[in-house]
This record gives C-alpha cells, structure tokens and sequence, in this order.
C-alpha cells in the first residue's frame, strides 16, 4: 500500500488534467474513427505485429493467480514498454482498446479470479475478443491487479459500439453505448469529466469553450467533446480527427497522435520527434503464428520501413523508458527487478 501511495504521489505531479491523454470516437455515414493522444514526458516507443495462435500466460506477481490463453485474433499495437505490454491497439476484428492514465483509480482486491498486469490487460482483450461487450463480460473471469498503474481505457469496436472502462473503489465501472453521452475519455474520471462539461456552452453551462487545454480543469476533453459533437461531415474525418486532436491536446508533451479508421482498417499516426503522418494499413502483414512478427519505430519516416522483430532492440525499448530520467516515478512503480523479469518473460510466448 505504501509504494501505491508513492506511485500515486509521483504520477500525480507528472499527469495533470490541463496537460493530458484524450482519446475519441468519430462517425459518420460512411466512416468510424476512433482519436487517440498519447502524452506522456517519455515518447520512445514502436508499433508491433501481433500474432494468432500464441501460447500466453499473463505476467503476474509470483503471489498471484495467473491466467493462460491462446490468442485467437492478430493485431498491431503501439508499445512503449516491450512487446505483449501495448498501450494501444487494433486487432485484425476492429476491435481497438487503448488507456489513458487516471490516478484515482483503484482496482479490484485479490480474489479468485486470475489477474493480469494493466498494459497486458490491453493485449489480452485484442488477442481474444471482436466486440466491446466481450471485454466488459470477460471482467467476471479475469481481474487487473492492484499493483498496477492507474489506468482507465476506452474500448470500441467495428460496429460502433464504444465504452468507457474504469475501476472506481475496487469494482468495473462501464458507459457503453447510450450511457456514454459523448465517446471521448481524458485524465479524469469520466463522471467528473461530464460535470465539468456541463458548465459551458452547447452543453447546459454559460462558459466559453476553451481553446486549448492547458488552462481549465478537463480542458482536453471538453475541447474534444465539443468537436466531436459539431463535427459537419464535410470535412474529411481523418483530417478532422487530427486537427481534434492537435487542439485539444499540449503540444510539447502529445508524443503519440493516433487515428485508427475501423471501416478500412487503417491506422494513421504521427510522433512529438516525427510530425509526418503514416499510413498502415492491417491487410499489409500476416497474422498467422509461423509468420515474421515485424516492427517499426514511431518516429520512423517510412511506414514501409516495418523490420523483423528483434528482441535486444526490444530489451532497448524498454530499458530506454524504464531508465528516461524524465519519469522518475516509473522506478517506484516498477522495481528493477520486475522490469528484468518481464524483459526474460517476452521470451516465453511460443505457438501452440
């Protein structure tokens, strides 16, 4: 419990609500785009092929009750800290599950439900499920643990269903579809997020909507609340869900812009270090257990640029983030000899 405290403590003076994570989804017609920010003070980090077929068993603490699975469906993820520890994806369904950090989150005790880390958490949901209500069900088989970052996420898949996923005192707190008045989630909780909406203009208050999201509290996600919502269909959802995104977010610490298309099953991406937009699109790779798993790092210039994965340049990546004097907290978070030990535990993943 005490170094939870302290984790809380440094992440707090680290993640603030005018200078943070938001996340969005666009529709139309014709299109479905889900927005992602990912605004941290480290931004090494690489996208992922993912494969079915895999053999898993989550990375838990020797006192825990693990869980072993067989991943059914393939996907691309963006990982910061090592391949199978994502903070962000698509799988080859639709499906995109990505977090953004909230501190007062508190997840469930031990029980008898096996439990998983809250970044694998993320790849456990790709690996196996095609819809939102999937993942929400599954939280009766399968619990994060308490000894994780405080995260919350939001979920949607190819059909359009969304939902905010958070753990308040303990327990899964879900808005899913018509309870998620708008789909967008930032640093707050997303309750407290609608009340704060709620006093501007379009939205029952008299307050002006703020133009950029370093000043009021729950700037970010009022900012891309009121865009969602006045989104004209005349300009290109794409174009429009980075622009969204440019404006509600703070620009020096924005390291990940991300906008997965679900209806063409393309992602498009940009970084802090490189400000070109890519294009990948998921039918490009194979998924199958046999075949290569490729990477790229986010701030390559080429999304042709795809490499085997390796995994010493994978231990880099992680060494790199766990090490970024930037965010000191990470190590309160994640003893050494943790880190170690997931770096050894990337290795154990084989096909069935």
């Amino acid at each position: 419990m005490k170094r939870l405290l302290i984790i809380l403590i440094f992440a707090g003076l680290y993640v603030t609500d005018s200078s943070a994570c938001v996340t969005f989804v666009l529709r139309n017609n014709k299109s479905l785009v889900f927005g992602w920010n990912y605004e941290f003070d480290a931004g090494s980090g690489f996208l992922i092929t993912n494969k079915s077929g895999l053999i898993k068993t989550s990375f838990v603490q020797q006192n825990e009750l693990s869980l072993t699975w067989i991943s059914k469906y393939g996907s691309i993820t963006f990982n910061q800290w090592g391949k199978e520890f994502p903070s962000g994806g698509i799988n080859e369904k639709g499906l995109v599950v990505v977090q953004t950090m909230y501190i007062k989150t508190k997840y469930p005790d031990p029980d008898a439900r096996p439990s998983i880390s809250e970044l694998q958490w993320i790849q456990f949901q790709l690996d196996n499920f095609s819809t939102v209500q999937e993942v929400i069900d599954n939280d009766k088989v399968l619990r994060i643990t308490n000894n994780s970052i405080p995260l919350h996420y939001m979920i949607c898949d190819k059909v359009g269903s969304v939902a905010v996923v958070e753990f308040i005192d303990g327990k899964m707190t879900c808005y899913l579809n018509d309870k998620l008045m708008f789909p967008v989630l930032a640093n707050d909780s997303y309750e407290d997020s609608l009340k704060e909406l709620r006093k501007y203009k379009g939205f029952g208050g008299t307050l002006e909507i703020p133009t950029n999201s370093t000043g009021p509290k729950s700037g970010n996600f009022i900012i891309a609340s009121d865009k969602v919502e006045k989104y004209d269909n005349i300009e290109n959802i794409i174009d429009y869900s980075f622009r969204t995104l440019s404006i509600s977010s703070e620009p020096r610490r924005t390291q990940w812009t991300v906008v997965f298309d679900l209806k063409n099953m393309e992602i498009h991406f940009k970084s802090l270090e490189n400000k070109n937009i890519k294009t990948v699109p998921l039918k490009n790779f194979e998924y199958a257990c046999n075949s290569t798993v490729k990477m790229l790092d986010i701030s390559n210039d080429n999304a042709q640029n795809f490499k085997d994965y390796n995994y010493l340049i994978d231990v880099d990546y992680i060494n790199k983030a766990y090490n970024n004097p930037a965010i000191p907290w990470i190590k309160e978070a994640v003893s050494e000899t943790v880190n170690n030990d997931k770096i050894k535990y990337i290795r154990t993943i084989k096909c069935k």
